[in-house]
């Protein structure tokens, strides 16, 4: 089966399901032909003791995310977890020099709001001969390059 590169009709099934969530928050009502079985009472990743949902905010060191686009509903979502690449690349731009500031505060920030990061250690450091590239589709580069 060939998956579309980009998954329109995902994105349009999303948006639809969206909009009745938004339709039924502000009329109170589900939609016709709908019933309201109950609400849900989310809690915060700091009121739960666990949980086995993860997010996933992988990519954060190769900048194809943006923390602090998200970062205020983390917490509030009631995962316990955040996986993030530890980005040897990001950390070391100068050979030898390195500088977790930018990760610090993604994992600082996610221990405050009651998630616990776990580091994913892969993807290269261009600096090096066959080091392994940054790219999404380079992991395994990195990791097998000759």
């Amino acid at each position: 089966m060939n998956t579309p590169k980009h998954p329109t009709w995902l994105i349009l099934a999303l948006l639809a399901v969206s909009c009745a969530v938004e339709e039924a928050q502000t009329t109170n009502t589900p939609g016709p032909g709908f019933y309201r079985l109950g609400k849900i009472k989310p809690r915060a990743a700091k009121e739960i003791t666990s949980s086995s949902w993860s997010i996933g905010g992988e990519t954060l060191d190769r900048d194809f995310g943006i923390y602090a686009n998200y970062k205020k509903f983390l917490g509030p979502l009631g995962a316990k977890a955040i996986r993030l690449q530890a980005g040897w690349a990001k950390c070391e731009q100068t050979p030898g020099v390195y500088d977790f500031a930018w990760l610090d505060e993604v994992v600082n920030d996610a221990v405050s709001q009651g998630v616990q990061p776990w580091l994913e250690v892969s993807y290269g450091n261009k600096l090096y001969p066959d080091g392994g590239g940054t790219g999404l589709g380079l992991l395994l580069i990195a990791i097998f390059s000759d």
